[in-house]
């Protein structure tokens, strides 16, 4: 017996509840505007790099998100000034 027969032999008469792996940071089915922000307000330090041969370089955020950012992704910000506050709330 193979192991996907198995299963749906042992799983036959049970229900099953299967919930999202994710959860999505903004309600499912809410359009954005084109004015919305796509980017953070905050600023980040770069902890570490990670460099492979034939790929571009990955920088690590310090205190940021856990995934990794390419070169393109990332902007660097001489003085930290930001729009004003009423801006960044919409």
């Amino acid at each position: 017996m193979s192991p996907i027969e198995t299963v749906k032999t042992a799983l036959k008469s049970k229900k099953i509840i299967a919930r999202p792996f994710v959860k999505h940071r903004r309600p499912v089915g809410v359009r954005r505007r084109a004015t919305d922000c796509n980017w953070s307000s905050e600023v980040f330090l770069i902890d570490s790099y990670l460099i492979k041969e034939n790929q571009p370089i990955l920088y690590k955020l310090y205190n940021g998100s856990r995934c990794s950012f390419i070169r393109e992704e990332l902007q660097i910000v001489k003085d930290m000034q930001l729009p004003p506050q009423w801006i960044l709330i919409n």
